[in-house]
């Protein structure tokens, strides 16, 4: 782990994996990748797709980013949810399972997305603030044993992209 809150990740799924082998705990664990969707903050795909909405709506003059060839495996909520039921109950104990899509995407194709998405022309302006000194360049998972569970995503990415740009159009 590269990261405090990566490490409390780490911590909490050693933590679940003790005790299953050392009590026979009936624990599937669950590692989730980037979830994203509509109402969802705090985050770089609601954070773009506020700052377009207020460029739309002449808040702003450009839209604040950080560092955008950073690479992560971004999944929609409702497949994440759906995942995680799959996890539940048909998962083997003492598992762990990757709540992924398996692909990798810049950060620079959502800002992409919402600029074709977008009703008046994105600026966008690079922030020091927004970088982050021990970022991962590329962080995808594997979703093997999840897809194995007979799950796949069925929410497009484009799909994802477009509704928490719809959500935060009707806030």
């Amino acid at each position: 782990p590269g990261t405090p809150y990566a490490l409390s990740k780490w911590c909490a799924d050693e933590c679940a994996r003790l005790y299953h082998k050392q009590y026979s705990m009936n624990i599937v664990r669950e590692r989730p990748f980037f979830v994203i969707g509509p109402r969802k903050t705090g985050d770089v795909c609601s954070d773009l797709a506020r700052g377009t909405v207020a460029m739309e709506r002449g808040a702003a003059s450009f839209i604040s980013v950080g560092n955008l060839e950073v690479v992560r495996d971004f999944l929609d909520v409702r497949d994440a949810v759906r995942a995680l039921d799959a996890i539940a109950t048909r998962g083997t104990p003492g598992c762990v399972y990757n709540v992924c899509s398996g692909h990798g995407r810049k950060i620079a194709e959502i800002l992409d997305c919402y600029v074709s998405l977008a009703s008046v022309p994105l600026r966008w302006q690079q922030k020091s603030a927004l970088m982050r000194p021990m970022d991962e360049i590329a962080r995808v998972g594997e979703p093997g044993r999840l897809l194995a569970l007979g799950w796949k995503p069925s929410v497009s990415w484009e799909k994802t992209l477009k509704d928490i740009l719809e959500y935060w159009r009707q806030k």
